[in-house]
């Protein structure tokens, strides 16, 4: 602030000054009263214009307690707040509400809902809002994100159009893409699928990192074949499947001979008897 020029003196004129002398006091009290006033305002030494007199600025003086509120009368100004002199207002109920504090907005000073968030708008101003959706938040900043039925153990994956719940899958599976490369599921590393004495299995199939498939046929006769059917691979050229016969008359184990496995497309597998005796085949399908 620039010291005024001339400083004020209420005791000047004194009443024995001449009268001469009083247009240049005239002048005296209109320049102190411009560089007094011009602190904070626009003040020009001559002329006229729609502005003169508005605000430039507003400068306040560090106080220890700029003063008490009361009914019909507020206050603002610059307390003392922690050694530093910040803006401070003090309402009707002489309640102090610190504005400024360390360079920057008090924060403690806006009144929210408790949970509630403070958020940017279109227009550029801030209004608090409650947090929806999968997430919320509470008053310590902890925020919590929840989907239906969640349980230990499960995660969250994308689906479609909104965050999903996968439930944890069983002992020892592990996580794939599923076949359509949408979405993660879990599976075994290796999908066991035991078909017994059946030559079809109505198993879902799965992908997984290795498969295998087994089973016995029943007794195959003398130039007859079984099909395997709704194997679980991928392709024919994915899997190998080879088979032990075991002769039916006296169930010994018969290994040698002209192979008698093939693949068709299709997930099925054929099993022909090419000896002359009748026999059943245990087999056994590995691949992806």
């Amino acid at each position: 602030m620039t010291i005024p020029s001339t400083s004020w003196d209420e005791s000047s004129p004194a009443g024995s000054q001449g009268i001469k002398l009083g247009d240049n006091r005239i002048r005296e009290l209109k320049t102190q009263i411009r560089e007094v006033v011009d602190v904070d305002h626009k003040f020009d030494s001559s002329g006229q214009d729609s502005d003169m007199g508005k605000h430039n600025k507003v400068s306040f003086l560090e106080a220890a307690d700029i003063g008490t509120g009361a009914e019909g009368k507020t206050i603002l100004g610059g307390q003392t707040v922690n050694s530093k002199c910040e803006l401070v207002y003090t309402d009707e109920d002489d309640n102090d509400v610190v504005i400024t504090s360390g360079g920057g907005l008090s924060l403690p000073s806006i009144k929210m809902t408790d949970g509630n968030i403070l958020i940017g708008q279109a227009d550029g101003t801030g209004q608090q809002k409650a947090m929806s959706g999968n997430a919320t938040i509470d008053n310590t900043g902890a925020v919590t994100f929840q989907v239906a039925s969640e349980a230990q153990g499960d995660i969250i994956q994308r689906g479609a159009a909104a965050w999903e719940r996968l439930a944890k899958g069983t002992a020892y599976q592990k996580l794939f893409t599923n076949a359509g490369a949408t979405a993660l599921e879990y599976g075994n590393e290796i999908e066991i699928y035991d078909y017994g004495t059946s030559l079809t299995s109505s198993t879902q199939k799965r992908e997984s990192a290795l498969m295998m498939a087994f089973g016995t046929t029943s007794s195959i006769s003398a130039g007859s074949s079984v099909t395997i059917q709704n194997l679980p691979f991928t392709s024919a050229a994915s899997y190998t499947i080879v088979a032990t016969r075991v002769k039916t008359s006296d169930g010994a184990d018969e290994t040698a001979g002209t192979t008698f496995v093939s693949k068709t497309d299709g997930g099925n597998a054929v099993i022909r008897n090419t000896d002359n005796a009748a026999y059943t085949a245990q087999w056994l399908a590995i691949g992806v």
